[in-house]
């Protein structure tokens, strides 16, 4: 339930950081050049829900890892998690079965959808 956000070209720890339950699954959104996000994200999925935090850059912040937002509705832990190429919808599947879409930033008319056709936990989500 630990993490350490470390710049791979420099060898840099940018932030440490420790986590109240195990956590699951993370996945990096890795796609600073999009249109609808000028940030990076990193998604953590620990218990029945997801925190997506906005990665820090380079230059040294007081608090670099920012809760962008926290994802709910899961009856059960979340399994794995993946996002849309441009990395502004997110998919995270859980051991109840189902699957829930969430975008990152708010959007006008737009409702988490859930889909729950699966019989078994799911193990992976692809886009």
């Amino acid at each position: 339930n630990h993490l350490s956000l470390v710049h791979c070209q420099s060898g840099v720890v940018l932030h440490r950081m420790r986590f109240k339950r195990r956590v699951e699954c993370m996945e990096y959104s890795g796609n600073s050049n999009s249109s609808s996000n000028s940030s990076n994200y990193l998604a953590v999925a620990h218990g029945t829900q997801i925190q997506v935090w906005r990665v820090p850059g380079m230059r040294l912040e007081f608090a670099p890892m920012v809760l962008h937002r926290t994802l709910t509705g899961f009856a059960q832990d979340v399994s794995c998690i993946v996002w849309s190429k441009d990395s502004s919808v997110l998919v995270g599947g859980s051991k109840d079965g189902t699957l829930r879409v969430f975008t990152v930033d708010t959007t006008k008319d737009f409702e988490p959808c859930t889909l729950s056709a699966h019989k078994t936990p799911v193990v992976a989500v692809y886009l």
